[in-house]
């Protein structure tokens, strides 16, 4: 396993991901395992992306 830290900022955000080098795939667990399906639009008709880290369990802030 490996910590991946995509803003290389605080470790507080940092995500556990198991690597396979063998097959080259990059594995993420889930926390919360269920995540709801969502609408990752601040405004659907401006198409403005959200960070998904931003919705789940309140942020990374």
């Amino acid at each position: 396993y490996y910590w991946i830290d995509p803003n290389q900022g605080c470790t507080m955000d940092a995500i556990k991901v198991y690597c396979d080098f063998s097959t080259g795939e990059t594995c993420i667990r889930a926390q919360p395992e269920d995540i709801p399906v969502k609408n990752w639009y601040r405004n659907s008709k401006a198409k403005k992306h959200v960070w998904v880290g931003e919705t789940i369990n309140g942020g990374t802030q």
